[in-house]
């Protein structure tokens, strides 16, 4: 097993094998760290999608919900729109995700995906979605 070491890139320190097979080396990697790094228009991008996905949730039309109380799609333009939209969403953040595990690692190191506590949230959300 390699070990936890760490290897400068731009300032910041990384394990240098992401999820235990990736180099600090390998062309993605570095590119990946660059576009996901907080404070890039990726993260702007996110944030901006973020919004509007809690504004697009505001729009589902309650008039037509099942006896379970979810949103009908089949009669209600506005609830196809959501439920759409939604995966549209979804895929957004999984790429987020997964571009972010690949740049900084997954648990192991001092800028792994699961070592802050925003990521550790979105995780949850995106794997319990």
């Amino acid at each position: 097993m390699r070990s936890a070491e760490v290897h400068p890139l731009d300032g910041s320190l990384y394990v240098p094998f992401s999820l235990g097979c990736i180099p600090i080396e390998s062309p993605i990697r570095k590119w990946l760290i660059k576009v996901v790094s907080p404070g890039s228009r990726f993260d702007s991008f996110i944030l901006f999608m973020i919004i509007l996905n809690s504004l697009l949730m505001t729009f589902v039309d309650y008039r037509y919900i099942s006896d379970d109380y979810q949103p009908v799609s089949e009669v209600s333009w506005r609830n196809r729109t959501v439920e759409t939209a939604e995966y549209i969403f979804l895929a957004i953040f999984f790429v987020e995700c997964v571009s972010k595990i690949i740049a900084f690692g997954f648990i192991r190191g001092r800028h792994a995906y699961l070592r802050t506590s925003w990521n550790v949230f979105d995780f949850i959300t995106l794997v319990i979605r």
